[in-house]
């Protein structure tokens, strides 16, 4: 990452520019997790924790509220103006844990646990899935970061080019990463098929349910790498940082 200039990580900027990732925003987004995170742990783990059989989850339940806690306890913090201005860096990397704690950890244990309440469900299948899930979530991860240092080596990220242009969801999504998107999908496809199987004894609500917040596990995983590089970019060069008044430092390197 260190042949990496400013003028590389510019279409990243300007999320900063718009105010979309401001500080004060930012702040915002934490204020809004702390509300969220003890209601989606509630549901995880007592609605859906109440009679499954899915293993060690009275040491998941342990460990998760612990962690739960600490990162509620720093959203707090880092949602005080006078906290976030001095350490908006340390700021960021709580808004990817909380992020990546509510739309990725909490749905997927919540899964398990709901399917765990079936009664046809035993222990060794309940492992392979959650360990299947978490490579196909690894490997998700893993090919997106290397996609996108790719597309950094290219200098797609530097402005002018059409990703600075067209800077869509869908365009994102579908034409620049459809291995990702392949890869995905064929787990999801296996994560089905096993679920279908098990359809004497699994409700279509289940089912459903499952598949969706599996989707959005894994779409988690696929934003992880940008949101990474983004913090690596506010450790790496101060225009990706705001000054004592919100405003947001100019670029050393010249725009062209």
């Amino acid at each position: 990452m260190k042949q990496f200039n400013e003028q590389d990580f510019a279409v990243l900027r300007k999320t900063l520019e718009s105010g979309r990732q401001s500080p004060s925003m930012l702040g915002g987004v934490l204020i809004l997790s702390i509300i969220m995170t003890p209601i989606l742990f509630l549901i995880t783990y007592i609605v859906m924790y109440d009679q499954s059989t899915y293993p060690y989850k009275d040491l998941l339940l342990e460990i998760h509220l612990y962690m739960s806690i600490l990162i509620c306890i720093f959203s707090i913090l880092f949602a005080i103006p006078t906290i976030y201005r001095r350490f908006e860096r340390i700021q960021y990397l709580i808004i990817i844990i909380v992020s990546q704690n509510i739309f990725a950890w909490l749905p997927l244990v919540a899964c398990l646990f709901l399917i765990g309440k079936d009664p046809g469900m035993n222990t060794s299948d309940l492992i392979w899935l959650t360990i299947f899930c978490l490579i196909v979530g690894i490997i998700i991860f893993a090919v997106t970061l290397i996609r996108f240092y790719g597309l950094l080596k290219k200098g797609a990220y530097r402005l002018g080019t059409s990703r600075d242009r067209n800077r869509s969801v869908l365009e994102d999504l579908v034409s620049k990463n459809k291995i990702t998107i392949i890869l995905a999908s064929v787990g999801l496809v296996y994560i089905i098929q096993f679920l279908i199987r098990s359809l004497d004894y699994l409700a279509i609500d289940t089912i459903v349910f499952s598949v969706i917040g599996l989707l959005i596990y894994f779409a988690m995983q696929f934003v992880l790498p940008e949101q990474l590089v983004m913090l690596y970019c506010k450790y790496k060069f101060e225009s990706f940082n705001h000054n004592k008044k919100g405003g947001l430092k100019p670029m050393k390197v010249k725009r062209v």
